[in-house]
This record gives C-alpha cells, structure tokens and sequence, in this order.
C-alpha cells in the first residue's frame, strides 16, 4: 500500500489529473507484472537484456502519462 501511495504522490507531482492518477498507477503495475512474468528467469531473453527493455519500456510509458 505505501507503494501505491508513494506512486500516487509521485504521478501528483508530475502534474497528473486526480481523476487520472488511479488508471495511470494500474497501467504501471501491469507493465511492471508483465515484464517480470516476461523475464521470469529461464526464458529466452536474457536478464541483462530484460532489464534494459524494461527501463526503455517503462521511459516511455511514464511519457506517455506525463
């Protein structure tokens, strides 16, 4: 739960809308849940290179929020 706060307080920050910030939290915790059952360790990506599209990937999508 303090996650979910800290996240809410952060998305404020940015600028986002109230009425916004609950959908743009679930869409972070979806990218977050899928790109770790995506790397979920023996697949063929490897970490290294999991990580690094998870960071490129999360940058976009926290644009596309801001």
């Amino acid at each position: 739960m303090r996650l979910g706060i800290a996240t809410d307080t952060l998305l404020a920050r940015l600028g986002l809308a109230a009425e916004a910030i609950p959908s743009a939290r679930r869409a972070l915790i979806v990218h977050a849940i899928g790109c770790a059952a995506f790397a979920g360790g023996d697949g063929p990506v490897p970490p290294e290179m999991a990580r690094a599209d998870f960071t490129r990937s999360l940058g976009w999508l926290l644009a596309g929020i801001a």
